[in-house]
């Protein structure tokens, strides 16, 4: 007979919740262990989706004023919110039994037998939502191999004034990016359980996750009468040394973070009023992989353009950094001014440190990581 086991995360940290809950994935027997659910919260953290790009998704200097962390999660779907007074579940299992469907279907007539919330179960997205069409819940899933989880936010009490501004990217930042693969977001209204449901005021958050704690047991049992359930657990995820540590090392990356944003063209232009007569000055390139594959710089209408290797292991191979970029950015610069093609145009040392200065600040360089980690 196979086991249904649950574990509660104690501990705050999205790196170290993220890291256990692939950690158990990781080493789930199918075999032998029917479910896993995992309950967990979260100190302030914004976690975009496998598939998508930072700082189209989220304010990262807002983020970083104020202290929330960013994180990258292995599972697809859009961006969203956490803080404590959001509960995260997760549900593991083997890919046979994956079922995004009956896991919706049983949170909302829990929250409704329970708490009478006004829930509205939306099975196109496997999100849930108030009477109203506010988000209370979104889902995302992650199949590999013969195992699966699907894993949805549960906003109780979470701190809504905050969370738009956080998930609303800078304008400059966003208009900049010309092309963009991955994942966009879908925007949507979110409210808290607390407030679209009285009964919900009458318990603490402690109180409300031993009763979803509870009712997830007993309805998945109900459908699998042939499980064993093994008493619940807690586990303090942020100890020092724990199995699941280097699944933490590696979510905290810049390379996981930032570098697994899919192909992007980015463009800035600037106009210059420091030489003999106004100047136009685009800068445009592409990333991929972390790697600087085209560059273009177009003075007034003449262009220097510049391909790279796309595989890292290419002697000619380009890091995207800031560094490499400005680098090559100055290189093409000099090319144009050293061709006399743009009437005025020269390069003086004063104005080449303005426009590596110029260069720095580019908002795609804004790129804060957690502390004691390596950038790139």
């Amino acid at each position: 007979m196979r086991t249904l086991k649950v574990t509660r995360l104690i501990g705050n940290s999205i790196y170290s919740n993220l890291a256990f809950e692939t950690w158990v994935h990781k080493k789930m027997n199918i075999e032998k262990e029917f479910m896993h659910i995992l309950l967990w919260r979260n100190s302030p953290a914004v976690v975009i989706g496998h598939h998508q790009n930072p700082w189209m998704e989220c304010n990262l200097e807002r983020m970083d004023r104020h202290g929330v962390t960013l994180a990258r999660r292995a599972s697809g779907g859009g961006t969203v919110f956490h803080d404590e007074g959001n509960l995260n579940i997760s549900i593991l299992t083997s890919r046979q039994n994956h079922n995004p469907n009956f896991n919706t279907n049983l949170i909302a007539s829990i929250l409704k037998r329970e708490f009478s919330a006004p829930i509205v179960a939306n099975m196109k997205r496997w999100d849930l939502l108030s009477s109203s069409g506010d988000k209370l819940s979104g889902s995302a899933f992650r199949i590999n191999g013969d195992k699966a989880f699907h894993h949805f936010t549960l906003l109780i009490d979470s701190d809504l004034k905050t969370v738009s501004s956080y998930l609303r990217p800078n304008a400059d930042t966003q208009s900049s990016f010309t092309a963009a693969n991955g994942v966009e977001s879908t925007r949507s209204s979110v409210t808290n359980l607390k407030r679209e449901t009285p009964a919900v005021l009458q318990h603490k958050l402690c109180d409300v996750e031993a009763i979803l704690e509870q009712e997830l047991v007993k309805g998945s049992v109900e459908k699998n009468s042939e499980v064993n359930v093994l008493p619940s657990s807690t586990v303090y995820t942020m100890s020092a040394n724990t199995p699941w540590k280097e699944e933490e090392r590696a979510l905290k990356e810049f390379a996981w973070i930032y570098g697994k944003t899919p192909v992007f063209e980015y463009q800035q232009t600037k106009q210059w009023n420091g030489f003999d007569s106004s100047t136009n000055i685009t800068i445009d390139f592409k990333v991929r992989k972390q790697l600087l594959i085209w560059l273009k710089v177009t003075v007034n209408a003449v262009e220097n353009e510049s391909s790279f290797p796309s595989n890292p292991k290419a002697q000619k191979a380009i890091q995207f950094q800031r560094d490499n970029v400005c680098e090559e950015c100055v290189r093409a610069l000099q090319s144009i001014a050293s061709g006399k093609q743009v009437e005025g145009f020269h390069l003086t040392d004063e104005m080449l440190l303005q426009m590596k200065e110029w260069i720095d600040n580019f908002h795609i360089f804004f790129t804060p990581l957690p502390n004691n980690t390596m950038r790139m």
